[in-house]
This record gives structure tokens, C-alpha cells and sequence, in this order.
């Protein structure tokens, strides 16, 4: 049939990365209004992509260049949790890291935070260790969601497949 493609298996480190972003992106986004409610409506300018836009957005609005510089967080990540399976220090050092590559030019960012993980203060690297447990999390979900898809696909045994296909034959 024209226009119908197969599904291509997903890949489940995109997956991971979509689960994390818009979630992370809101709940610090959240954080940041509950600690700080003058913050509500006020724009929070930062550097994404080579321009400067309004990340106090919830992410069904924010800007495509903050999205994508979420995203690029969400993959070092992904990379940290891979890297460091069973270390979260070492994972949350590895986010920091990749933090400061991504922000060395964003001059709106504290210069107080472009050190290493190990002299940043408790509140800072707690803001490292929550990026390694959302992805832990989520790529717990995409396991679990891509679990629970395969139990669907084998629990379709070859004779309901049949009297389904059976079924759509029959005028």
C-alpha cells in the first residue's frame, strides 16, 4: 500500500531522551516558580543555539533551540548512566562536565558554577545527581514500556492472526 511504512523498532535511546526532556525541563520549571514565584511570567533569557531566548516557558512553548539544548542535557545523560551504570557520583560528575561544555559561552550562566563536580556546593551537584536519576528513570520506563509491547506481540498467537485477517475479508 502506498504511504504505509513499516514501524521502525524505536530507538531506545531517543526514547529515553524524549521521556526525560519535557519532564525535567517542567519540573525545573516548577522548582524554580515554587522557590521563587516573582519568577512567574518574568522571561529567564538564556543562550541556546547561538541566541538568547525565555527558558521560564513550559515546554509545550518553549523555544526549538531550548528544546534542543535539552535534549543535548538528555543524551549526556543517557551517556553518564551508560558510562557509570553503578556509580551516581561519577555519572553526576560526567553531566557537569558536558554542563560546562554546553554553557562555556552563555555569559548569563554564574561563573561560580564552571568548576569541577567535586568543588561545587551540595545544591549545585544535587542539580547533577536529579539529571542522572530522571534518566535512570527513564530509561527504566522505555524498558518497561518496550517489555510490555513484545508480551503484546507474542500473546498474538498465528490462529488469531488468521481469523483477524479471516475477519477483515469478509464483506
Amino acid at each position: 500500500m502506498a504511504g504505509v511504512r513499516k514501524a521502525k523498532k524505536a530507538d531506545p535511546m531517543e526514547a529515553a531522551v524524549e521521556y526525560f526532556s519535557a519532564r525535567s525541563h517542567n519540573a525545573w520549571r516548577k522548582r524554580l516558580l515554587q522557590t521563587d514565584p516573582k519568577q512567574k511570567g518574568k522571561p529567564r533569557m538564556r543562550l541556546r543555539g547561538g541566541v538568547m531566548v525565555d527558558v521560564n516557558q513550559p515546554w509545550s512553548n518553549l523555544n526549538p533551540k531550548a528544546k534542543a539544548d535539552n535534549k543535548r542535557a538528555a543524551r549526556d545523560a543517557y551517556a553518564a548512566v551508560k558510562k557509570f551504570p553503578n556509580d551516581r557520583e561519577a555519572a553526576s560528575a560526567y553531566v557537569h562536565e558536558c554542563w560546562i561544555k554546553r554553557n562555556k559561552d552563555d555569559a548569563s550562566q554564574p561563573k561560580a558554577l564552571f568548576k569541577p563536580y567535586a568543588r561545587l556546593p551540595k545544591v549545585e551537584k544535587d542539580k547533577d545527581r536529579a539529571h542522572v536519576d530522571a534518566m535512570t528513570t527513564a530509561m527504566a520506563a522505555v524498558r518497561k514500556a518496550a517489555a510490555k509491547s513484545e508480551r503484546r506481540k507474542v500473546r498474538k498467537t498465528p490462529k488469531a492472526k488468521v481469523k483477524a485477517a479471516q475477519a477483515r475479508k469478509k464483506p
